[in-house]
């Protein structure tokens, strides 16, 4: 028996009447309580006018503004799930790491393998980010794990034109526990003259220094040997160079005066 069948006559008349003044087939499953694709069968041959289709654009223009910020919270939502579920997983993984001596040496060497002044471009160990946990993390594992002088820890910010650089060094001395007296000064990026910066969490990028050639090839040592352990073949890698994009400050000891 043909789906048709299952319904009154009557009903597939009202359903082409209304379908003619510019219901939508929506509208019409939902006030006949009949299914969309019976629904769309018989009104399939119905011309429309123009006051019909108008009256149909409109209720399908109005029906997306309501579900458009459903299906983005409903998104959002998932996206959130997701990001959670791999949160929970990484966080298991590390909770069963146990941070040896070894491991602390490996993980700063690695970190500044990524964003330290190599050697011999630069002589004395320099490692920089806008990133206060990047900051912060590397420092503890240094001081943790590495015989180092305090009072030789020196600090530099690279910054925007329009920002305050007193600001930020007293904001980076926080962050690293370095004395603000032992910050340098350096002038602006002039590039960004006349330029708002747009992020306001934006505090700049520190470089923290150490004078000491020793200590800045062997954490670049390490990294390297540690670039190592996943290669198919141990082969002799020659040192990377740093150029001039590696760090977003000016390298070597030719720096700007003392506070």
């Amino acid at each position: 028996m043909s789906v048709y069948q299952r319904y009154p006559p009557e009903i597939k008349m009202q359903a082409i009447q209304l379908r003619r003044k510019g219901y939508s087939l929506d509208e019409l499953s939902v006030q006949l309580h009949v299914p969309k694709t019976t629904v769309q069968g018989w009104v399939r041959s119905v011309s429309l006018s123009t006051e019909a289709r108008n009256r149909i654009h409109s209720r399908v223009v109005a029906a997306a503004r309501i579900g458009q910020p459903l299906a983005v919270i409903a998104n959002r939502k998932k996206i959130e799930d997701w990001k959670q579920g791999i949160r929970e997983e990484v966080r298991a993984i590390v909770q069963n790491v146990t941070l040896s001596p070894v491991l602390g040496k490996l993980l700063c060497a690695l970190l500044y393998i990524c964003e330290g002044a190599k050697y011999p471009s630069t002589q004395g160990m320099r490692f920089g980010n806008s990133d206060p946990q990047m900051i912060r993390f590397f420092l503890q594992l240094l001081r943790t794990y590495f015989v180092i002088d305090e009072q030789r820890l020196r600090g530099e910010v690279g910054h925007r034109c329009d920002q305050s650089q007193k600001l930020l060094i007293q904001y980076w001395s926080k962050v690293t526990g370095i004395p603000e007296s032992h910050f340098y000064r350096r002038k602006p990026d002039l590039r960004t003259m006349g330029k708002i910066t747009k992020r306001q969490d934006y505090k700049g990028v520190c470089a923290v220094q150490y004078s000491s050639t020793t200590l800045q090839f062997t954490l670049q040592s390490l990294g390297e040997e540690a670039l190592k352990m996943v290669e198919p073949e141990r082969v002799e890698l020659s040192p990377p160079r740093c150029h001039r994009g590696a760090l977003p400050l000016r390298h070597g000891p030719t720096l700007i005066s003392r506070l």
